[in-house]
């Protein structure tokens, strides 16, 4: 018997609610360095600066010129001045605001960076274990002919922890260009994202019919053919590019991965296995670029599985042919 739907969906809201909620108090304390730099980088602040630093010079300047020193370089006499041990107040008016705000910049790109991680974590801890108890009911009905995905909301519980397990981590590098725009607005961003894996997925359960060998060989194959299409290589390439919204990323790499989803869906929506191999898939085409050499091979072994799914479905790993 497959699990209640509560037993999906509440662990996944509290794991997300917890995770992003501790992502929302450790980013927020560090948003403020955005605010800072476009505060230093205002004309205003930048003429302000600039005739503050004049008058560190001018006062530096008068106090050579009382110790009988030169100026013909006063660049020079400046670092003299900071050598001798003078505090070099010009150095610290410029750069220290600066290098503040840099390092606090980095804090929140590296907190988003590992936010996103544990939540990609929490979720393969959770995708698995419902996968592992609904594969179990799955097997005994692929064994009569049959076979489910439960209802509506069991479906979409365990598609939405699948979906963050998946995607997220091939999406850190976008959530580090976000924190540069806005640290308050990763969160957003990545629900946004996920939202559209959500749709992807209640599309495909309303459509969805357990495919026979012959069905599954066939979608398999065109999985294969689509990866080595020039769609597949647009959406990829946008993919990886700068996104101004998590729907828009969302949007493009479902363009992307549609093709390993569908491998996904014809080995078994719910297989553990197909699932971990098909994320380091998508995952490495995320994140480094397009190469004939890598891509190509990827193809012709979805080509190569959909034909011996055709000729041979027993031998394919982790594959139950239907009855």
């Amino acid at each position: 018997m497959l699990p209640h739907r509560t037993q999906v969906v509440e662990p996944v809201v509290g794991v997300v609610e917890g995770v992003l909620a501790q992502a929302q108090a450790v980013l927020a304390a560090v948003d403020h360095a955005h605010d800072c730099a476009r505060f230093l980088e205002h004309p205003q602040v930048a003429a302000d600066r600039r005739l503050r630093d004049a008058e560190v010079a001018r006062r530096l300047g008068d106090r050579h010129l009382a110790l009988g020193e030169s100026l013909d370089d006063p660049a020079a006499d400046r670092m003299r001045v900071g050598r001798e041990g003078l505090v070099e107040i010009s150095h610290l008016v410029n750069c220290t605001g600066v290098d503040r705000v840099t390092s606090r910049a980095r804090t929140a790109a590296v907190a988003a960076a590992l936010t996103t991680l544990a939540l990609a974590a929490a979720c393969w801890v959770i995708a698995v274990r419902q996968m592992d108890s609904m594969s179990i009911g799955s097997h005994a009905m692929a064994m009569g002919g049959t076979i489910g995905l439960g209802s509506l909301g069991f479906f979409v519980g365990v598609w939405v922890a699948m979906m963050a397990a998946m995607m997220l981590p091939g999406a850190v590098p976008a959530v580090v260009r976000r924190t540069r725009v806005s640290v308050r607005g990763v969160p957003l961003f990545l629900c946004s994202y996920i939202a559209v894996w959500t749709l992807f997925g209640i599309v495909l359960y309303e459509i969805y019919s357990p495919p026979g060998s012959n069905a599954a060989g066939a979608i398999v194959i065109a999985a294969g053919v689509y990866e080595l299409s020039p769609i597949k290589r647009y959406f990829r390439a946008r993919c990886r590019e700068r996104n101004t919204s998590g729907l828009g990323l969302g949007v493009e790499c479902v363009g992307s991965s549609v093709g390993l989803m569908a491998v996904l869906v014809a080995l078994g929506v719910m297989s553990v296995t197909w699932m971990v191999v098909l994320a380091l898939v998508i995952v490495a085409q995320k994140l480094l670029p397009l190469r004939a050499a890598l891509d190509v091979p990827v193809a012709l072994a979805i080509l190569a599985l959909g034909i011996l799914l055709i000729v041979s479905p027993a031998s394919v790993p982790a594959y139950t042919p239907m009855m």
